[in-house]
């Protein structure tokens, strides 16, 4: 059972428990024993701790900045402080620098860790289904999958997924549109509240599932494929479907025909 099964190496556990996790020293906070982690979990494990230290780094000056203008505004006593547009300058700068300091940071992680030319080394996943064809160029037989067929497959995954996202959206903004209705109808609001975080997450756990199955359907061959489509399908869907309240905040109450205009009277 073991040979077939690797199981946990009791004592490397016991490693990473009294060097990582109990050692909460100020000087070994940022560390992270990132070789060890790739050596026991693999790359995957090892990227996500390597980026989680990156940013953790990363963030110690946008906190000790926005910290000094939290402080002067503070002393002002509103929000519109001299100097302002500094830190969104600053911000601005920092989104950029971060961005492209973690392509360099993770191009030597690739490259520590041999992973530069993962992809073209990347094997057929087991659920793959496809059609064996010899292959001319490097005479081998290898399993095919249509493009045409794929993107068919998509395409009506991804028209399905649309429409179940923008009847999310619909649905969240008719909400809030209904307790905008009755500004003075407290025991409405609140429940309403209630009723929108719960449709936020049931949504969420139903286009999990829905997309789950619509990436299986569409047959993609190696791990990494699977995962990024997988990926974008998720992001572009938590996107519309956690900001939207706030993007109806935003951009439509102010202007929506119909508005009682009770933020004035409150």
């Amino acid at each position: 059972m073991i040979a077939c099964f690797p199981l946990h190496n009791l004592k490397q556990l016991e490693w990473f428990w009294k060097q990582w996790v109990e050692n909460w020293s100020v000087a070994e906070y940022m560390k992270v024993p990132l070789a060890e982690i790739r050596d026991y979990f693999g790359e995957p494990t090892a990227f996500y701790y390597g980026f989680m230290m990156f940013y953790l780094k990363w963030l110690v000056w946008p906190t000790l900045i926005g910290s000094i203008f939290f402080l002067v505004q503070l002393g002002y006593e509103r929000v519109d402080v001299p100097g302002l547009f500094l830190l969104a300058l600053f911000i601005i700068f920092w989104c950029v620098a971060f961005v492209d300091f973690w392509i360099r940071e993770e191009s030597r992680y690739r490259l520590l860790w041999g992973m530069t030319k993962f992809q073209s080394k990347a094997v057929a996943r087991p659920e793959f289904k496809g059609e064996w064809r010899h292959d001319f160029v490097s005479g081998l037989w290898i399993e095919h999958y249509s493009i045409a067929y794929r993107l068919v497959k998509g395409t009506f995954v991804f028209s399905g997924l649309l429409t179940w996202m923008a009847g999310c959206v619909i649905a969240v903004i008719y909400v809030l549109l209904l307790r905008d209705a009755h500004p003075t109808d407290l025991g409405l609001k609140v429940g309403l509240g209630i009723l929108n975080g719960v449709m936020i997450a049931v949504f969420d756990v139903v286009y999990r599932l829905v997309s789950q199955h619509g990436n299986e359907w569409e047959n993609h061959r190696t791990d990494q494929d699977f995962h990024n489509a997988l990926i974008s399908k998720s992001f572009i869907f938590r996107f519309f479907n956690s900001f939207s309240s706030l993007f109806y905040l935003a951009f439509i109450r102010p202007y929506a025909k119909g508005y009682f205009c009770f933020m004035c009277v409150s």
